[in-house]
């Protein structure tokens, strides 16, 4: 299935200084990726997406606690990437917001195929996950994707937002 990407609002570019950004194990996940959507306008910043990738991974817990966006929005704010809040499925509004990421169309069985770095929410209900909550995890480049928890099989779903660091 070919998928066309969004219009974004802008293609501005945020630099940032990590030299005061704390230094993660320095894992390389992939990210690399075939899908169509990721054309050379869309600005994918690997240092940013694998930093991300590998904070929430590496505090994750070993099951899940039920606070994925609390683990994820700890994550992006430890990375420099900036301030989300509210349930999992409200973390979209969020990201729709801040300039270090753009919104991205994807078929839910591309899910697995994404790079490391990019956060997955579900809606209410996706999926399986909470009907009152949703659900939201930064995928890790492998098929595998975290939050509070490393889900070795990322579920797929066409109620989702996936947005990319950029």
């Amino acid at each position: 299935m070919r998928i066309s990407p969004i219009s974004f609002k802008s293609n501005s570019f945020v630099n940032f200084n990590y030299s005061s950004t704390p230094t993660y194990n320095s894992v390389s996940n992939n990210t690399k990726t075939n899908l169509p959507q990721f054309n050379k306008d869309l600005k994918y910043n690997e240092e940013k997406a694998n930093n991300l990738a590998n904070d929430v991974k590496n505090n994750a817990e070993s099951q899940s606690t039920g606070y994925c966006a609390k683990y994820v929005s700890d994550a992006i704010s430890r990375t420099g990437l900036g301030i989300i809040s509210g349930h999992a499925y409200q973390c979209a509004d969020s990201l729709r917001s801040d300039s270090n990421f753009k919104e991205i169309k994807v078929a839910g069985e591309d899910l697995k195929a994404l790079p490391a770095g990019f956060v997955i929410v579900y809606d209410r209900g996706a999926a399986g996950y909470s009907a009152d909550y949703g659900h939201v995890e930064v995928t890790l480049g492998d098929g595998r994707a975290a939050s509070d928890f490393v889900n070795n099989d990322i579920k797929a779903s066409d109620k989702v937002s996936v947005f990319v660091p950029v």
